[in-house]
This record gives structure tokens, C-alpha cells and sequence, in this order.
């Protein structure tokens, strides 16, 4: 009886899902989440990192005086960077859209603050331009 009560339910609610949440917020529920288990992986493991970089990598640096200049790193140039997992790191995920990510990481009271843009591409991440916003 609970088995056909549960499906019942299960039959009712289905088609009326939309209700609750629109098409954006399911895709990008699905987005956060496919997002997030990447990003853990990024961030501890060294050849998984480098694999997921868009090559060469864009890093834009802006001065105090909001002058910006442009860099860009090789695949050759590239290391492994634990940036992420450093003790006192303050990480931010913004959502852009259901295909970009931005992780805002400051370090506190340093004044060091970085910018990691991410996008979706056929179903994988990649990190492809950078912003360093330190003073």
C-alpha cells in the first residue's frame, strides 16, 4: 500500500514540477552540481587541473588606479596551483548563468583577491581567463 501510495504521489507531483521551479533553475541546479564535483577534483589533483585549462590562459591584472594588464600562460608554463586549498582562503562561487562560474578567492587580510572564470563546454568544465585584483 505504501509502494502505491508513493508512486500516486510520484505521478500527481511530476507533471506539475514546473510549477515550482522553472527550466533555468532545474538546469541550473543540474549546472551547480556537475560544477561542484569538478571544482573539488581541480583543486586536488594536479593532472586533472591542467587538463581542464583552456590553453593559453587569459590573466588580466588590475592596479589601484584601475589600469589593467593582460598575460597570457602557456601549458608549458602552467603548474600546479593549490591555490585554492590554502589555509585562510575565502572562496565565493557566483553563478553568471547556467554555463559560467566565476570563484572569487581572497586570502584575508592580505589584500590578495583573484578571479577564476569557468565555463561549460559539452558537458565539461574548464577554467579559461583569470583576474587578479590584488593590491
Amino acid at each position: 500500500m505504501t509502494k502505491f501510495l508513493s508512486l500516486f504521489f510520484l505521478a500527481i507531483l511530476i507533471p506539475y514540477h514546473s510549477l515550482f521551479f522553472s527550466k533555468s533553475d532545474m538546469k541550473q541546479a543540474q549546472a551547480n552540481e556537475s560544477f561542484d564535483k569538478f571544482f573539488h577534483r581541480f583543486q586536488t589533483e594536479p593532472g586533472f587541473q591542467k587538463s581542464r585549462i583552456e590553453f593559453p590562459l587569459k590573466v588580466v591584472s588590475i592596479d589601484d588606479d584601475n589600469s589593467s594588464s593582460v598575460k597570457y600562460i602557456s601549458g608549458t608554463q602552467w603548474k600546479y596551483s593549490n591555490v585554492f586549498t590554502r589555509p585562510g582562503r575565502l572562496i565565493k562561487k557566483k553563478v553568471i548563468d547556467a554555463t559560467t562560474i566565476e570563484i572569487q578567492l581572497q586570502q584575508q587580510d592580505t589584500g590578495f583577491e583573484m578571479h577564476f572564470l569557468f565555463k561549460s563546454k559539452q558537458n565539461s568544465w574548464w577554467l579559461y581567463s583569470a583576474k587578479d585584483l590584488s593590491d
